[in-house]
């Protein structure tokens, strides 16, 4: 069994979500592991506007359409949760994906990210996981894609020795874990 170190008590567990049905897998995943760590949960969506400058009104309708993206997101997923949630925060960040969910890990415990999202390619892993993996500064967990798992009942946990690895997760897909 892993010990938890006491420097990051509170900490939340992170997770990015983008609208796409990799990121809702991901923020599915992060609850039940922000749960069951008895941490809170902060739910990122980054987003890059590409407008031209100086148009606040078409900044202002694109921060209300990610906004609703984002809680159109949150709503579907905590419809079929069972049990207590736990404590939420949401973010909405302007910028690279992965450099905003890159600085979130530092006061995260955890970042959770789904393999690909709304930009998916061929990869098993996008950019943005990809780039979280690299630089991420805690353990960050790669939720596969329901494809990536078909014909298989969960993918194996992750090592004893790495950080989180005490997953415990009935019936959910168990992500790969990099400290």
């Amino acid at each position: 069994m892993v010990e938890r170190n006491d420097d990051r008590a509170g900490r939340p567990v992170v997770v990015g979500v983008d609208g796409s049905h990799g990121s809702a897998r991901a923020l599915e995943w992060a609850f039940h592991e922000a749960r069951d760590r008895g941490a809170p949960l902060r739910i990122v969506t980054a987003w890059a506007w590409g407008g031209s400058t100086g148009t606040s009104r078409n900044s202002a309708n694109a921060i209300r359409q990610v906004r609703q993206l984002q809680e159109a997101q949150v709503r579907t997923v905590l419809a079929h949760l069972p049990g207590n949630l736990p404590e939420m925060s949401t973010e909405l960040v302007q910028g690279d994906p992965a450099s905003a969910l890159i600085d979130r890990s530092r006061d995260g415990v955890l970042l959770v990210l789904g393999s690909r999202g709304l930009s998916a390619t061929e990869d098993m892993v996008g950019s943005v996981a990809d780039t979280c993996l690299r630089h991420g500064s805690c353990p960050v967990a790669v939720v596969p894609t329901a494809s990536m798992t078909a014909g298989t009942t969960e993918v194996p946990p992750a090592p004893d020795e790495f950080p989180g690895a005490d997953l415990r997760g009935q019936g959910r897909a168990r992500p790969a874990l990099w400290p």
